[in-house]
This record gives structure tokens, C-alpha cells and sequence, in this order.
């Protein structure tokens, strides 16, 4: 018979937020499409009223306005409500109407499973062990969270509940798992490293011819941990010591996008740089193989996702050497690293690369190994050691 897992995470995208936490739903895609198992996944969202309150953004209107299931290809997704306490002091309590939320999904849908797998760690991880403990299965504890130090100084004893009732703790990069085993050593064989994958069908090589003009691309979270003031910083040292002419397409939104707008307009940059806005995760294979390089500055990187897609793309990397950066740019086949917080490093990476031959074939092969079937496969190992599955017993597969 094959086992059930209930996937729980607030990390996951819907149709108003189709770019969230996209790499969560293509791991769900993939685990069901490739592995064992049957899989149910409780996101629960925020409780607001449907009506047009002055206070309420847009982005918690719209939780409202969001099915209660959706059916997707190989799962089910139940969005319960929960009641959350918008106060930050009482961010620590959130966790009691999140767990009735998930409790209440159960009891109404009548779920059964064999296994918990938490994506998130507070409340998600801690929601999974009162469940785990309620209910008596085990659980999986997938930490995507970037600055585990810092909210372990926040909610120490929940996550040292966390660390101690999961039967398996999975990092995205051995970076990350070093800052686990350096807060957690007693569970150093509990905690594994599993790379983030994609879907690296879904990208092409584009035709690729050698351009007048250099395009540069950067996708992420418009944040200075992406190290967006560096790169605009960088291109102005271009634009005065650089005899090509450049242009940088940037796509994503985040809380300091006004302040890198005022700051392209201070340094005379606006011909140069264009602010573009999210980008849907369905069309950006379209948009990313047509740039000559992609350009991620970050001063602190857990893994990088998109680092990946670039380099299914065919389309070199200029990147810091921070966080797990340079393990999944690993070869100089693929990109070239530069030290991060540094403008000047970076302007000399960007001016490197734009000079190199670059085998777009040979990028391609070196990024197989962080394909999303084996991500999901190499769960699934994790999976049948928890419920002492025997790889030779018969499991029907899908």
C-alpha cells in the first residue's frame, strides 16, 4: 500500500501570489509525480472579512478571496483560516488558532497519514510537533528559513522542541546545515543537506548571438541581503570604466524598492536600469535565456534558486562568495564569484564575464544534478527510512 504525508506550510503559493515560496509547490509537484507516496498539503491563511477595510492591505484582503481547496495534479490543498494576532509580541501565540486551523481540516476532511513534513520552522514546525504529539506520527522538518540564528534567539525553546521531536531536520545547502549542527551538534546525524531543484525541462538555451549591447538580469527579493544597492553601485563603476554599453533588467518587489528608485535617479542611472516588477515562475524560463548574464550580489544566501534556472538558461552567473553561494556555484564553467558588499569586485566580475567564451552546453549538463526528480527522490530515501520501508517491498507506484 503506499503511505500518505501531510505537507504543512504557510509557505506556498496562490493565484494572488503566484511567485511566493514557488520552489515549496515545484517540490510538492515533483514528490507527487515521482515518488511513492500520497501527499496533503494544510496552508493555512490569515482570517479577514471580505469587505474593503482602510486599514487591511491589499495582499491580507485578498486571503479572503482564496478557496478553501484546490485540487492540483497529484495533491490536494486545503487552505484553512486562522486567527492571526497581528501584534509582533504575540507572534509567540500564533501557533494555538494555526494548530485548530490544521486540526479542524483534519477532523472535517477526514485525513489519515503516516508522516509529517514541515516546511517553515515557527509556526509551521512547531504546529507539526503538537500535532505529531497528538496524533502519534513522526516528522519531517524541512528548514528553508535564512536567518535560523536569528529567530532562534526569538522562539529558542519551540525550536529546541522542534530540533528534538523531528526525525529527520533536512537543510537546503551544507552552509545552512553548518549553522545547525553549530547550534544543535548532539543532532548532527539527524540533519541532512538536500539542494533545492527545479524543473530543468521546463528551460531552454535561447539563440544566443553576441550583442552591442551587454543585458544583465537580476531576480529575486528587493532587499539589501540580495545586495540591490551593490549592483546599482557596481553598474555606475560600469557605465565610467566600461567601453560596452550595459543595461540591467530587474524583477522582483520588496521593501526597499523605493529607496534603489531614488537611488538609480540620484546616479543618472535610468536609461541603464529598469525596475520590472514580479515575474510569474511560469514565464520566466521565456525571459531568462535572452540575457547575457545574470547578476545576484547577496550579502547572505541560504541557496538561491535561481541561480539554478539562470544556469539551465545557458546564462552565466556573477555572484558574491556568501552564504551557499559558492557551492552551487561551484565551477568556473558556469560563473564567476566576487566578493561580496564590495561594488568594485562586482563591476570587475560583470566585466570578466562579459569578455569569456561560455560553453551554454556545458552549463546545462552541470546543472542536472539539482533537478527537482532528484530532490524529490532523495526525499523519499529519507521518507522509507522513517516507516522502515524496504526498497524491495512492493509499493504500487502512481
Amino acid at each position: 500500500m503506499m503511505k500518505d504525508v501531510l505537507v504543512i506550510t504557510r509557505w506556498f503559493p496562490n493565484r494572488y501570489e503566484p511567485a511566493r515560496c514557488v520552489f515549496i509547490k515545484n517540490l510538492l509537484d515533483a514528490q507527487a509525480r515521482y515518488t511513492r507516496y500520497n501527499y496533503t498539503l494544510i496552508s493555512p491563511v490569515p482570517l479577514f472579512p471580505k469587505i474593503n477595510l482602510p486599514f487591511v492591505s491589499k495582499r491580507f484582503r485578498n486571503f479572503a478571496r482564496l478557496d478553501y481547496k484546490e485540487q492540483r495534479n497529484g495533491y490536494t490543498v486545503y487552505r484553512p483560516r486562522y486567527f492571526k494576532l497581528p501584534h509582533p509580541l504575540l507572534k509567540k501565540l500564533e501557533w494555538h488558532t494555526y494548530l485548530d486551523s490544521v486540526l479542524a481540516t483534519i477532523k472535517k476532511e477526514n485525513l489519515s497519514f503516516d508522516l509529517i513534513h514541515s516546511h517553515g520552522l515557527y509556526p509551521d514546525g512547531y504546529v507539526a510537533v503538537k500535532l505529531a504529539d497528538y496524533l502519534g506520527k513522526p516528522i519531517v522538518m524541512h528548514v528553508h528559513d535564512s536567518y535560523f540564528k536569528k529567530k532562534y534567539l526569538v522562539y529558542r525553546e519551540k525550536i529546541d522542541r522542534i530540533m528534538a521531536n523531528s526525525e529527520k531536520i533536512i537543510a537546503v545547502s551544507n552552509f545552512q546545515k553548518e549553522i545547525l549542527i553549530g547550534v544543535y551538534p548532539n543532532y548532527v546525524t539527524k540533519i541532512s543537506t538536500i539542494y533545492n531543484g527545479i524543473d530543468i525541462d521546463k528551460f531552454e538555451i535561447g539563440h544566443y548571438k553576441k550583442r552591442d549591447i551587454v543585458n544583465l538580469v537580476f531576480v529575486g527579493n528587493l532587499t539589501d541581503e540580495k545586495g540591490v544597492d551593490i549592483l546599482i553601485q557596481g553598474i555606475k563603476l560600469l557605465q565610467k570604466h566600461y567601453n560596452k554599453t550595459i543595461s540591467l533588467d530587474i524583477y522582483g518587489e520588496g521593501e526597499n524598492k523605493k529607496r534603489y528608485q531614488s537611488m538609480v535617479n540620484r546616479l543618472h542611472l535610468t536609461n541603464v536600469i529598469k525596475f520590472k516588477g514580479v515575474i510569474n515562475n511560469e514565464v520566466l524560463p521565456q525571459y531568462l535565456k535572452e540575457y547575457s548574464l545574470f547578476v545576484l550580489p547577496s550579502r547572505y544566501e541560504t541557496f538561491g534558486v535561481v541561480l539554478i534556472e539562470a544556469m539551465a538558461s545557458g546564462v552565466p552567473i556573477v555572484a558574491t562568495r556568501a552564504g551557499a553561494i559558492p557551492e552551487i556555484v561551484s565551477s568556473d564553467e558556469v560563473g564567476i564569484l566576487v566578493e561580496p558588499n564590495n561594488p568594485r569586485s562586482l563591476a570587475e566580475g560583470i566585466k570578466k564575464a562579459t569578455n569569456r567564451h561560455w560553453n551554454r552546453e556545458r552549463m546545462r549538463d552541470y546543472v542536472q544534478k539539482f533537478s527537482l526528480e532528484h530532490t524529490a527522490k532523495k526525499i523519499e530515501k529519507i521518507y522509507n527510512n522513517i516507516l522502515k520501508i524496504n526498497k524491495k517491498e512492493d509499493i504500487t507506484y502512481k
